[in-house]
């Protein structure tokens, strides 16, 4: 019941913060869940050439402030617990119905592109339940890096509304910011301020 009403909520809010041509958004109960990881959507990925998400479990560098939630990688691969992911990093919240989303991914994927290791790049695809429709427009756009898949809504943030990033510092202490950006140099702006990682943004 409860991720029911987070679910309501959301849909309310997306709409509110500009996120258009949503799908349905209810909360998938246990015999409706979504497989974020079959055959089809593995091949999916490839065809996007998105990278595979890190492989933490055997991670010793402590943890972040993140929420403590696991998520299972979209197209398939090991589930990431986001506290293990250390910084700096930055972690955008994305979905592929929502329309500011679709504008600042590519940002983002220029700011994986142009760190060259230095920043760690991880989105979350929040309450998709179209998968396929993820991955399709990860390959239009050109994403490479790898997100995890929040089916269910386990990252409350969410809720309030999309876009949604978190900068995580080398120390592990998160900022949260939702808003929409203004462009590439927007983002290696507030990147810099909240990661301590130089970006150039010409």
């Amino acid at each position: 019941m409860r991720r029911l009403l987070v679910a309501l909520l959301a849909g309310a809010l997306v709409v509110l913060a500009g996120c258009t041509d949503a799908p349905s958004i209810t909360a998938p109960d246990a015999s409706t869940r979504v497989d974020v990881d079959t055959p089809e959507l593995r091949d999916l990925r490839a065809e996007a050439r998105m990278e595979p998400c890190p492989d933490l479990s055997n991670a010793s560098g402590g943890t972040s402030a993140l929420p403590a939630v696991t998520l299972p990688c979209l197209g398939g691969g090991p589930e990431l617990d986001l506290r293990s992911l250390t910084g700096p990093a930055v972690i955008p919240v994305w979905a592929q119905w929502c329309a500011p989303c679709r504008e600042e991914l590519p940002w983002y994927e220029r700011l994986h592109r142009s760190t060259d290791g230095r920043l760690t790049v991880l989105g979350v695809d929040w309450q998709d339940l179209q998968p396929e429709g993820a991955l399709a427009l990860a390959a239009e756009l050109g994403v490479t890096f790898p997100s995890v898949a929040d089916v269910d809504a386990e990252l409350e943030d969410g809720a309030r509304g999309l876009p949604l990033v978190y900068f995580v510092s080398a120390e592990g202490e998160v900022t949260p910011w939702r808003g929409r950006l203004k462009g590439f140099s927007d983002l290696a702006e507030r990147v810099a301020r909240h990661t301590g990682v130089a970006v150039s943004a010409g």
